[in-house]
């Protein structure tokens, strides 16, 4: 499957009080995932290997220089992420899944930009960053209650406290770049839905999920994210 796990994107004015922050924060996250899986009577086993492109676009004011762009444009692809599955078939009308994902490290390079000093920083250097995307698990059921009337349950797991400092290093000067602090902790998502099939050609689908922030403190909240 090909599918998107994250993203993100927060646009300011450019000349907004809080400039210095964060201006524009864009990340594009994209995985491709082949898989395989093996049923035993009742109960399936599935795995998948990640292949993931992750983009991301940061801009943001330098401190003290109005009109200034301080940009780090970063892409790459990894594939050292992984999935498991397994799911079982009390009946036909009934069954029960849980998957776990694993995602390690991702490196990401590209240009580090800054624009509008008017002094010797102005240029084009290399930028860097590596970051943890979360780890999650699912637990998810299903029942047909009859032939109009299906009901689903979902609880999932993320690891959010991975995502602890995002850092981004550039070889502009020895320390360029920047440390944002994030501080995230892990979370629960809780969720319940119904299909109602109408007829052969039409099911209407809805629900309800709650879903707590990663963001710990109001003090971890970031302008970016």
């Amino acid at each position: 499957g090909v599918f998107t796990p994250f993203g993100l994107a927060t646009d300011y004015n450019k000349h907004w009080f809080g400039a210095s922050h964060g201006t524009k924060t864009d990340l594009e996250v994209i995985d491709i995932s082949p898989t395989v899986a093996y049923r035993m009577g009742k109960f399936t086993l599935g795995a998948g290997w990640i292949i993931r492109y992750v983009h991301g676009d940061v801009r943001s004011e330098l401190p003290g220089i109005h009109g200034s762009e301080n940009q780090m444009d970063l892409d790459g692809w990894s594939a050292n992420s992984w999935a498991l599955g397994a799911l079982y078939e009390f009946t036909s009308d009934t069954r029960v899944g849980f998957s776990y994902r694993y995602n390690n490290a991702h490196t990401v390079k590209g240009q580090h930009n800054i624009r509008g000093t008017g002094t010797f920083m102005d240029g084009r250097y290399h930028g860097r960053s590596k970051m943890t995307l979360p780890a999650s698990a699912t637990l998810s059921a299903y029942h047909k209650v009859n032939d109009k009337w299906a009901l689903s349950a979902t609880a999932r797991w993320a690891k959010w406290d991975k995502f602890d400092d995002f850092v981004m290093t550039s070889d502009m000067a020895p320390g360029a770049g920047s440390w944002i602090h994030e501080g995230w902790k892990n979370v629960m998502t809780y969720s319940i839905g119904a299909d109602y099939t109408y007829n052969e050609n039409w099911t209407f689908r809805g629900g309800l999920a709650y879903d707590r922030s990663p963001i710990g403190t109001k003090r971890n909240r970031t302008v970016r994210i």
